[in-house]
């Protein structure tokens, strides 16, 4: 299928919306199946975690619009490859390049190898070391997100190899990041914290834990702690705020991989990402005061809710997280006095705000208010009339928002649906049918 009228008219974008986000994919990753290496100050080896997993999300929602290109999912599985290569190695040292003599390429991460490149995880890829407050390091909010965009590739091109690749990322670096639970001098990862996760998986439903009180941690914990940024080894804890939107993310995200490993699935990952899943809603439902706080101010970390709110809102879970994101929301769009969108853009920051406008496309928990919806929109007209100012992330970050696409979680069977009707019903979508007309029977 070559695309329906110039594309599939889901949730109302149009062609003209499309044609911007095809433009500015080519304009960051190129329009072949070698992608080309990501520019600016924050990118270390051509490759940045936050903008791959955006890419290759962004890639398939256009693939999907666009009827299925070949080319466009080639590129979306070098882009994978590419970033495993790059960012599932050490860093490169600096050393002097002589003309005809090839430099080898760093090691791989703890334990990974050609066959398990996840096994170590992956660096965020951010110019500066992990020694400064926001350099390199391995950062648990983007590893969700590229374990997610793992997800998605899988479902698109039916390869459960890319599933398994996500469900290896999370189980193994969860346990790592879970270390800074451990009493000081201790080892790496106890059998106490292994045994206590895995367990996890068997007796209780993972949507009544949100509504529990914390378990004990098992012996030879101190407490369930959880840092959101870890060395690029995963031996130590890096200083970082605590992210409270991190444990509803890891959640989602277990939920999901472990879902689409099907009823044939391995039996020992399921119950991984059970526990997994089941330990991160205890540590959410006791996040701190200060760290709510934290997240009611951030629009990063208020778009985390409203994704996760949006996809789990059929978990008991769900709906609560959904009252803390439209409460969230609301508050950050109506400003202390001035309006968001009316505030210097000096103190903002435009791919969070855009993360939680691409959170809100589909967000259905309790719905938000029109004038917030209203405040949203402008808040994404306002960026995209700005994209040159931007550097990948906030280009890949204005298409989450502006198109939503695989963020949501219905678009994938709207788009099949509607590719299956065009094959069995043509005439349907020709004649004198306009854009709007179709947009209106399938919105």
């Amino acid at each position: 299928m070559a695309g329906i009228g110039g594309g599939l008219f889901t949730r109302g974008v149009k062609r003209p919306a499309v044609k911007v986000c095809e433009e500015l994919l080519v304009g960051v990753y190129g329009s072949g199946a070698q992608v080309l290496p990501l520019g600016g100050e924050v990118c270390d080896a051509g490759r940045h975690l936050h903008t791959d997993a955006l890419g290759v999300c962004n890639m398939l929602t256009v693939w999907y619009w666009n009827g299925k290109p070949r080319a466009l999912l080639d590129q979306a599985r070098g882009l994978v490859d590419e970033v495993h290569d790059v960012l599932g190695r050490a860093r490169p040292a600096p050393v002097k390049r002589k003309k005809g003599v090839e430099v080898p390429p760093p090691p791989r991460l703890t334990g990974a190898s050609e066959h398990e490149p996840l096994v170590g995880g992956l660096r965020c890829g951010r110019v500066m070391s992990e020694a400064r407050p926001h350099g390199d390091g391995q950062v648990w909010a983007l590893l969700m997100y590229w374990a997610f965009a793992l997800n998605r590739l899988a479902v698109a091109t039916d390869l459960q190899e890319y599933n398994h690749l996500a469900a290896q990322l999370v189980v193994c670096t969860a346990l790592r990041f879970l270390q800074r639970a451990l009493p000081e001098g201790e080892g790496s990862v106890p059998a106490a914290i292994e045994g206590a996760v895995e367990g996890l998986g068997s007796d209780t439903d993972a949507d009544a834990v949100v509504a529990a009180p914390p378990a004990s941690p098992p012996d030879g914990v101190s407490a369930w702690n959880f840092s959101p940024r870890m060395a690029i080894d995963l031996s130590r804890p890096l200083p970082a705020p605590e992210r409270a939107s991190d444990a509803i993310i890891g959640a989602l995200v277990c939920g999901i991989v472990r879902s689409s490993l099907g009823p044939r699935g391995d039996a020992k990952i399921k119950q991984s990402l059970d526990g997994i899943e089941r330990r991160l809603l205890q540590l959410w439902n006791a996040t701190s005061d200060e760290a709510m706080a934290r997240l009611m101010a951030d629009p990063m970390q208020v778009g985390d809710l409203l994704w996760a709110g949006s996809w789990g809102a059929n978990r008991k879970w769900g709906g609560l997280v959904g009252e803390v994101a439209r409460d969230a929301v609301e508050a950050i769009v109506r400003g202390d006095g001035t309006p968001l969108d009316e505030q210097p853009l000096a103190t903002r920051h435009p791919p969070g705000e855009l993360w939680m406008a691409a959170g809100a496309r589909n967000f259905q928990s309790g719905g938000l208010k029109s004038d917030t919806r209203d405040a949203l929109k402008r808040l994404v007209d306002y960026h995209g009339k700005r994209l040159t100012l931007w550097g990948p992330v906030g280009k890949m970050s204005y298409q989450a928002a502006a198109f939503g696409g695989v963020f949501e979680p219905h678009y994938v069977s709207e788009c099949n649906d509607i590719a299956y009707e065009a094959r069995n019903n043509p005439a349907a979508f020709t004649g004198s049918l306009t854009e709007e007309d179709v947009f209106k029977q399938y919105d």
